[in-house]
């Protein structure tokens, strides 16, 4: 019983270092389009798909980059 509380206490790491690796694909790409990285990009590409489209056209990134970025959080 205990190493089975131990492993579901280890879920919430797991499924985090996803989500992290997934936001610095969508800076990454970012980047590599000549947009400048900040906290404001960074807060985008932490959010969900939809929301970093939003937020990303605040910041007049390109319709297709914005889509591709946000695309990458969750691929």
């Amino acid at each position: 019983m205990t190493g089975l509380a131990l492993a579901a206490g280890t879920l919430p790491l797991i499924f985090a270092g996803t989500a992290q690796a997934s936001a610095f694909d969508c800076m990454k790409y970012l980047d590599s389009k000549g947009y400048r990285v900040g906290p404001k990009v960074e807060a985008a590409c932490n959010l969900d798909e939809g929301s970093c489209i939003l937020e990303l056209g605040k910041l007049h990134v390109a319709q297709p980059v914005k889509l591709e970025a946000c695309y990458r959080i969750h691929r």
